[in-house]
Order: C-alpha cells, then sequence, then structure tokens
C-alpha cells in the first residue's frame, strides 16, 4: 500500500480590530502611514506574533480599525507583496509570507536529516523534543 500523507491546511485569519491593536503597538509613536504600517506588519511577522500564512483582513475593514484611509492600506499591503512579506490573488485575499532565506526569529532552524529531530524529508519528529 503506497505511503499516503494527508496536508491540512490550516485557515487562519487576523480580524482587523485585532490586527490595529498589534499594529498600534508595534508603531507606538510612528504616523500611521503606508511605510509604517507595512514596516509594523513586517516586524509583527517577523517576531511570530503573526504567524505564516494567515489572511489578512480586507482593507477596508483594516483601514476602519485603524481610522486611516483605504489607500493607506492599499499601498501598505502593496508594499509589503513587493517585498515579499505578502501574497495575493484577485478576489481572494491577502496573507503573510516571508521572501527567500527569512524565517521568524522566535522559530528555530532544523538542519536537514536525522540531526535536531528532522527527517531527510523535511519533517520533524516531535519525539525528540
Amino acid at each position: 500500500m503506497a505511503d499516503v500523507r494527508v496536508v491540512h491546511s490550516v485557515d487562519r485569519r487576523l480580524g482587523g480590530s485585532r490586527l490595529a491593536e498589534l499594529v498600534t503597538a508595534a508603531a507606538a509613536g510612528e504616523r500611521p502611514g503606508y511605510r509604517a504600517l507595512a514596516q509594523a506588519i513586517r516586524a509583527l511577522l517577523l517576531d511570530g506574533r503573526v504567524p505564516l500564512h494567515t489572511r489578512l483582513p480586507a482593507e477596508r475593514e483594516l483601514a476602519s480599525a485603524l481610522g486611516v484611509s483605504r489607500a493607506t492600506v492599499t499601498a501598505a499591503y502593496d508594499l509589503l507583496r513587493d517585498s515579499g512579506f505578502a501574497a495575493s490573488r484577485r478576489g481572494a485575499s491577502t496573507w503573510t509570507e516571508l521572501p527567500e532565506g527569512r524565517h521568524p526569529a522566535n522559530v528555530a532552524a532544523f538542519p536537514p536529516g536525522p540531526v535536531g529531530g528532522a527527517g531527510g524529508d523535511g519533517t520533524l519528529d516531535l519525539a525528540v523534543a
């Protein structure tokens, strides 16, 4: 019998009010311009407070929660996509990503192979922890 792996995708979604709270704390004292907003979201992603592959709120929802224009949020999301920290599909959503070679600061990088509990196929043996 063939080895069959079932991969479950996690549907994470971050609400506008929750992201607004996180962004406000991350960008305390900075003007909520699009660059500051993009930088705050990038910092939240890199320090692990916003997980990878999390759907970001719709532009209108986040703009309303932050009290900024939709154009500000649109420009911030564009900057995140251009720098590799977000991806999107027309009509779907925008979600968090990381550029090639980057990883969240609080996630240990396991070498391939049996060292560190990682299998040669990239799986982790949690019994080793």
